[in-house]
């Protein structure tokens, strides 16, 4: 939750002296270093968690996405490096295909599953 967008608008506010959502932060990093040095924090605790995520779950392929991918390369590289280390069979790290907009699409496509299982009525036998 401290990741996620209410815990950083939290952390912002209390670091930076007003709210912003991830892609803010992230925009903003470059050209304020408290800003960027928050950016760090939260990158070293999503690479923490996606390390811990890669030891228990043992994936092949971990997809980052959302506002978190505007930052660039270089943040990621620093999750990569964490993840190499810490686990001892490391996954690929990777940026999604719909980079910030993850979430958006994740929605439509939610969206359009429920409209679809609205308007199709299921049928005995007949699978999706």
């Amino acid at each position: 939750e401290a990741l996620g967008g209410r815990g950083v608008e939290s952390r912002a506010r209390s670091v930076l002296g007003r709210p912003m959502n991830v892609a803010e932060l992230m925009d903003l990093a470059p050209r304020d270093e408290r800003a960027r040095q928050l950016a760090d924090e939260i990158w070293d605790g999503i690479a923490a968690l996606t390390a811990n995520l890669a030891i228990i779950c043992d994936p092949e392929v971990i997809v980052v996405g959302g506002g978190y991918v505007r930052s660039g390369d270089a943040s990621l590289e620093r999750v990569i490096e964490i993840v190499n280390r810490a686990t001892p069979f490391p996954p690929v790290v990777t940026v999604g295909h719909f980079r910030a907009d993850a979430s958006l699409y994740g929605a439509l496509a939610l969206a359009q599953r429920e409209s679809f299982e609205r308007v199709v009525p299921r049928r005995e036998g007949y699978e999706r």
